[in-house]
């Protein structure tokens, strides 16, 4: 389907705390280290210091160290499952993984590679975030044109469809406000939801965006509440102000842009460009706000994460079976 992530094989792990350049694309890297068939979904945890990859041509998800690359384990998922999404909540470990195949979301233990649970919820499950403060789980249901809300303290599950429109796909949240960003890649549009509502809810109608734009991911400034949505067809960026629900402006993308990352210590915005192998960084303090690096990476990179302790950026990338790791020259 036209929302689906494209499979990944490698890991780039970038170091971006210097913001030093000094070769063609200001990295080298270091090395390359094997991970499972098709990752797709792609998390770190800055207090582990580890991240988790999906494999979704094999069914499981290799785990590996941010600090050495060396993957740690490989934990098993249910066969045939093509896990998709996963974000960790970093207090405990633990992360949430969609199964795409299965209608389900599987919770499982970095620590241990161990599966804790498997959670129903709607079909073709696909995005995923979490807030840990509340320790509750956002799942989108493409298939279904629904959103789950799970308590994991629990298992409960609470479903949303009214104000969720078609093929919903990526999701982000701020923590702050308690409010999740929907990405509903089949209508062009991103709907909002209150998480602290008893049940949670849909805010209002959905935000529009340019029609067959195409929008594949999120992510979001919690300090100004503002939501940056990757529209892959129309190769640019929509801004959207969350306060008022208003798309407030459109940024440069570059080609194909399928995955997002932001770092709020640098204000960067990190945007996977799956055209041209490599992930862009945007300058979001600049007026206005422009590139100021490419990171190559390789072929179609996908996935992107940030670790906020140390700036290391986590990119997976397609067709290149293998976890390579850039740092910038000294």
């Amino acid at each position: 389907t036209a929302f689906s992530a494209v499979s990944a094989e490698a890991v780039t792990v970038v170091d971006t705390g210097t913001n030093r350049r000094t070769n063609a694309v200001g990295f080298r890297v270091e090395k390359s280290v094997a991970v499972g068939r098709g990752p797709t979904g792609i998390a770190v945890n800055p207090h582990s210091q580890l991240g988790i990859v999906v494999n979704g041509l094999e069914s499981n998800a290799s785990v590996f160290d941010l600090v050495t690359g060396i993957v740690r384990s490989t934990i098993s998922l249910q066969a045939s499952s093509s896990p998709a999404g996963v974000t960790i909540n970093p207090f405990n470990n633990v992360a949430v993984i969609t199964l795409a195949a299965r209608n389900q979301a599987a919770v499982v233990d970095l620590i241990t590679a161990s599966q804790i649970s498997t959670i129903n919820v709607g079909s073709d499950p696909r995005g995923v975030a979490l807030n840990p403060i509340t320790n509750v789980a956002v799942v989108t249901n493409a298939g279904a044109n629904t959103v789950s809300v799970i308590q994991l303290g629990t298992g409960q599950v609470a479903t949303i469809g009214d104000g969720i429109q078609v093929a919903p796909s990526a999701v982000a949240i701020n923590t702050v406000t308690n409010q999740a960003v929907v990405v509903n890649n089949g209508s062009s549009s991103v709907s909002v939801i209150d998480l602290a509502a008893s049940p949670p809810a849909v805010i209002g109608t959905p935000i529009p965006l340019a029609p067959a734009s195409d929008p594949r991911a999120v992510a979001i400034d919690e300090t100004t509440n503002t939501a940056y949505v990757a529209q892959f067809a129309t190769n640019n960026i929509a801004q959207i102000d969350l306060a008022t629900r208003t798309l407030t402006g459109i940024l440069p993308g570059g080609k194909d842009p399928i995955a997002l990352a932001f770092n709020p210590n640098t204000k960067e915005l990190f945007i996977s460009q799956a055209g041209l192998n490599r992930v862009a960084v945007l300058d979001l303090t600049q007026a206005p706000p422009s590139f100021v690096d490419f990171v190559l990476t390789g072929a179609g990179p996908q996935g992107v994460a940030v670790d906020l302790f140390t700036d290391l950026v986590v990119v997976a990338n397609h067709d290149a079976n293998s976890v390579t790791f850039s740092r910038p020259l000294h």
